[in-house]
């Protein structure tokens, strides 16, 4: 106890005598603020965290079933699911699945891996705190392979690069912090992203562990073995994660000549890859107990919108538009707040294999974090020998980019489609490994000093972009849930950055409309060189639209589209579209009649709310019900225009359609 005492006692004094370094500080004080950005991040959306609450999601399930002795959740699949001739279509199966859940034999299991449930669901529950929160484990495991990645860089940069000014290492840690898709995925904290952070976590603190082991003074055993125990639990989390195992076959090509005596390096191979393969083999199993097949994760048997089972998957063809959206689809860059949005739209420029219908929000690595355009810059100059990375900092730089690049190349071979939840499980390495190279190259520039300060202030602004793309899209995620969730929070945010926009315009000389609010959404042919929403098409229920519409100045312009009538409209009743814009309290109308229709509408200089609506004369009897929505108008290709841009005889009838008042 007294030993335990005084090892405590040691690592206070350590900690207070850090402080006393600037360094230090700084980065304390930037790891708080990424702390309370991931936090906020995850708990933003309407989806606060509450300790206590008895939870259903999939991860406290299995929790659950592993407190109960089983593999299955102890959930009963519905006895109309499992009547059904196929209980695997997914237009039949619908109203009664579970999503994304695997039903194998009647019984529901998980097809992700259990590390999150064993490793923080569980222990959260036997400290008597009640189920764990989706959003705080997220959260957690996102903030735990940060720290790591973070040691993991000052531990590589003391032994290799001690000559890095601080400034340098301070913005290689915000490019940690703010370009590893973490922001993105803690938008939307489900199950998914519980496990793709776990396994971000456990990759981290297996290559800390793994590397502080192998270059300390005396190699480390316990520091190895548990190094290797955490790519385990990643590969327990993400199963494709097993090439990060390449990590320990380095490890031991730089440990075997150290060790002369067969004994030590029996002991040290062991202690390297015994715990990995404890970890691999127990996957087999739980898998083997599940579904009878130590391969088979659950995937053939997911109840998803699509029949997974059925869908081809590992194809060649593939790969490329895979490899288009994980490293080369730019974000578009808009005029509609935060102003960075992911695509598609913009789709795949090529040609898209059939059943190649997966692609959610994707954007490429390079042009959007673009400090990694280092990595295949540098390789002409290291293979010429014009640059030299420190010996051993190359091998370790080559591995962890030779397993992110495996990860993209696995992932794009393997699924008919992509998401940017993934990139978080190959991102941190290639941006680990791109910032080695570029303090390298700093570092070897040294006797110049032009060229080492064009090399830094050149890196540290990819760094910034990077940073500012990252933020930017942590507040859309997947499903705009800011602005859903917190509409008060994603106001004020907007309101704050509209000087940006409102200057744009006053450079473009015309309004533009940048979104379109509405409870079906909107389509619009949109590129990369759309300013705002594009030419918008959608319905109008008798809940009203909102356009969002940034001016140059106050003044009086027109909303142009075609107006028709839906097939929700009342047969035999007019159809009118009122227009009123909440910032100057005015409001205008035209009626439909199945081709372009003008509105005029007062704006001020900025943002402006118009609200859409529909009036419909007589109104229908009885009130519509149910939840599908309503089409009772359409408008298509929307945009706005200037008044002064139409003949002045069309202005003048258009207005006195419109039913305004006018001079």
């Amino acid at each position: 106890m007294k030993g335990v005492l005084a090892r405590a006692r040691t690592l206070v004094a350590r900690g207070l005598y850090g402080l006393r370094s600037p360094f230090n500080v700084l980065v304390l004080g930037l790891l708080v603020g990424v702390a309370s950005f991931y936090l906020w991040t995850a708990t933003s959306s309407g989806n606060p965290i509450h300790f206590g609450e008895s939870r259903t999601d999939y991860y406290n399930l299995l929790g659950d079933a592993f407190l109960d002795g089983q593999l299955s959740l102890p959930v009963e699949p519905a006895k109309e699911l499992l009547a059904l001739p196929d209980p695997y279509d997914p237009v039949a199966n619908g109203p009664y699945r579970l999503h994304d859940l695997s039903l194998y034999k009647g019984r529901y299991y998980m097809p992700w891996g259990p590390t999150p449930a064993l490793t923080l669901f569980l222990p959260f529950r036997l400290l008597g705190l009640g189920d764990m929160p989706e959003n705080l484990a997220v959260a957690l495991f996102s903030l735990g392979g940060l720290l790591f990645s973070v040691l993991l860089l000052r531990l590589l940069l003391r032994r290799y690069l001690p000559a890095t000014p601080t400034w340098l290492r301070i913005a290689a840690i915000a490019a940690l912090a703010f370009e590893n898709a973490a922001p993105f995925i803690l938008r939307r904290p489900a199950v998914y992203e519980v496990a793709i952070s776990a396994a971000y976590c456990f990759t981290f603190a297996g290559l800390y562990l793994l590397f502080s082991g192998l270059l300390a003074k005396r190699t480390s055993l316990l520091r190895l073995a548990l190094g290797s125990l955490c790519i385990g639990l990643a590969v327990g989390a993400r199963p494709n994660l097993f090439v990060v195992g390449l990590a320990l076959v380095l490890v031991w090509l730089l440990l075997a000549p150290r060790e002369p005596i067969r004994t030590l390096r029996v002991r040290s191979a062991v202690a390297l890859f015994g715990p990995l393969l404890l970890c691999v083999v127990a996957l087999l199993a739980y898998n083997y107990a599940r579904f009878d097949s130590p391969l088979e994760l659950g995937l053939k048997y997911q109840l998803a919108g699509v029949e997974v089972r059925k869908k081809d998957t590992f194809n060649l063809s593939y790969i490329l538009p895979g490899l288009y959206y994980y490293l080369l689809a730019p974000a578009r860059l808009n005029l509609n707040f935060p102003f960075f949005h992911l695509p598609p739209p913009p789709a795949y420029p090529g040609h898209v294999p059939a059943g190649y219908d997966g692609v959610e929000v994707t954007g490429g690595l390079f042009p959007n974090v673009p400090i990694l355009l280092v990595l295949p810059a540098v390789v002409p100059f290291v293979l010429a020998r014009r640059l030299k990375l420190p010996l051993g900092l190359g091998a370790i730089v080559g591995t962890l980019a030779l397993i992110g690049a495996a990860i993209v190349l696995a992932l794009s071979f393997a699924f008919w489609g992509t998401t940017m939840r993934y990139e978080m499980d190959f991102l941190g390495l290639l941006l680990l490994a791109a910032l080695l190279v570029w303090l390298a190259a700093v570092s070897a520039l040294g006797k110049s000093r032009r060229v080492r300060r064009l090399f830094s202030v050149g890196g540290a602004v990819l760094i910034g972009y990077g940073a500012l793309v990252g933020a930017a899209i942590s507040v859309t995620g997947y499903y705009d849930s800011l602005r859903t969730g917190s509409p008060g929070t994603y106001r004020a945010l907007e309101r704050f950055f509209s000087p940006l926009p409102t200057l744009a315009t006053m450079i473009i000389g015309r309004p533009i409309l940048v979104d379109v609010v509405n409870p079906t959404g909107y389509s619009a042919p949109i590129n990369y060189g759309t300013a705002g929403a594009g030419a918008a098409s959608f319905w109008i229920g008798r809940d009203p639209a909102v356009l969002e519409i940034v001016s140059p100045r106050d003044g009086e312009f027109m909303l142009e589209g075609v107006l028709r009538r839906g097939p929700s409209a009342a047969p035999g009743s007019r159809l009118i579209i009122v227009a009123t814009s909440l910032s100057r309290d005015d409001s205008a109308g035209r009626a439909v009649r199945d081709r372009v229709g003008r509105i005029p509408v007062l704006v001020s200089r900025g943002l402006n709310e118009v609200r859409l609506r529909v009036i419909e004369t007589p109104p229908p009897h009885p009130a519509p019900t149910g939840t599908a929505p309503e089409q009772v108008a359409a408008v298509e290709g929307l945009h706005v225009t200037s008044v002064r841009d139409l003949p002045s005889a069309r202005r003048t009838a258009t207005l006195l359609d419109s039913g305004r008042a006018t001079p």
